[in-house]
């Protein structure tokens, strides 16, 4: 989730709380928009209502949409790193020193290929189970070359795991989307209640400009974070034509 939408709903929420106090606060408990209003006109408490439900369901969808994000479903370095054993402990060396030694096995040459570095898991993972078939009825020679007993087992295992990491990603990122699409719709909908509170409000607040004034202070966006961007000096025509850019000055 971007800044941007974060803002979005935290204004929201607290827009719909501010408005869940006016229906259901006491007279000791009201809010300043409340207390302007006196009285809310008909169909304000059901649209209050609808709204605070539909920010409910926003926040989920935002919850939702965190945990299965790569850092929260614990898919960074420790998938680099698998990736990367995979590819520089078993996959590079099996390469450059089993084609010399199978020079003589049909097709193994061919099985003998590394994906690039940047390569889906997929990718790697299907490049690996055609590199352990190839390679696996010849693993005495590979011993006798100097690999370990139990390359070929630590191979396959590393193999099947970034192929569980592969197959939950892809679920996880399927699942990030469907989230991702509930929420903007919410999203519209619960802006879409807004603007019709907002319609009710519009009446009493030109009879009270107090009510307006409080109004407006609710519906304030959130003042942004971080440093402001930088403006773009506006050079003089002299400075235009010292920089060789283009002048009304110019002939």
């Amino acid at each position: 989730m971007n800044a941007r939408v974060a803002r979005s709903i935290e204004r929201l929420d607290n827009i719909a709380s501010e408005l869940s106090l006016t229906i259901t606060g006491g007279p000791d408990s009201t809010t300043k928009v409340g207390l302007e209003l006196g009285d809310p006109p008909p169909m304000f408490e059901r649209y209050v209502r609808e709204f605070r439900s539909s920010v409910n369901r926003i926040l989920h969808h935002a919850q939702e949409q965190s945990s299965l994000s790569p850092q929260e479903a614990r898919e960074g370095q420790r998938t680099a790193d698998l990736r990367k054993r995979l590819r520089w402990e078993y996959m590079i060396p099996l390469m450059r020193t089993g084609k010399a030694l199978l020079r003589f096995a049909p097709g193994v040459e061919k099985a003998l290929k590394v994906p690039h570095a940047r390569s889906s898991h997929k990718e790697i993972v299907a490049a690996a189970e055609v590199m352990l078939k190839a390679v696996q009825p010849y693993r005495k020679i590979l011993v006798s070359a100097g690999f370990s007993k139990t390359f070929l087992t630590e191979f396959r295992d590393l193999t099947k795991e970034l192929k569980r990491i592969a197959t939950t990603s892809s679920q996880r990122q399927a699942k990030f989307a469907r989230v991702t699409d509930a929420m903007r719709k919410e999203l519209a909908t619960a802006n879409e209640t807004l603007r019709i509170i907002e319609g009710i409000i519009l009446a009493p607040a030109l009879r009270k400009p107090r009510l307006a004034k409080e109004w407006k202070a609710l519906m304030k966006h959130p003042t942004r974070m971080g440093r402001p961007p930088a403006r773009k000096q506006k050079l003089s025509p002299t400075a235009l034509l010292a920089a060789g850019g283009n002048s009304p000055l110019r002939a």
